[in-house]
């Protein structure tokens, strides 16, 4: 299991090389989202890829991607990324202005603005 902001698009191949039986497994998220709120399991790597995806929301988790008014955005469409679920911080300790900046209530749901690009 890997995490990180970044998986090396090689590694995945270079691992296999020395264990063939290694499963490479990436975890995606963000310390106000209790770190890990994503997973990708990498069988293959595509030509295409630029970087490995966040991939799939773990349970009790859910991932938007937004515009700027907080609108869900098409499917490869860019946006900014945002993370709900059981895992979200109340805030920034002494740090109102941050918190009220980065936390945000929708619907009912409490989100963190990760201010990442992504898209579905």
């Amino acid at each position: 299991m890997l995490g990180g902001d970044w998986v090396p698009l090689d590694l995945p191949k270079k691992s296999h090389a020395v264990a063939a039986q290694y499963r490479c497994i990436a975890l995606g998220g963000t310390t106000e989202t209790a770190i890990h709120s994503t997973v990708q399991e990498i069988t293959t790597v595509p030509y295409n890829w630029r970087s490995v995806p966040y991939g799939y929301p773990l349970d009790n988790v859910r991932c938007r991607v937004v515009d700027s008014l907080g609108r869900d955005r098409f499917d490869w469409v860019s946006g900014e990324l945002w993370i709900g679920g059981a895992g979200v911080a109340l805030g920034y300790r002494h740090d109102a202005e941050r918190t009220a900046d980065r936390f945000v209530m929708q619907d009912g749901e409490r989100w963190y603005r990760t201010g990442d690009l992504a898209r579905l």
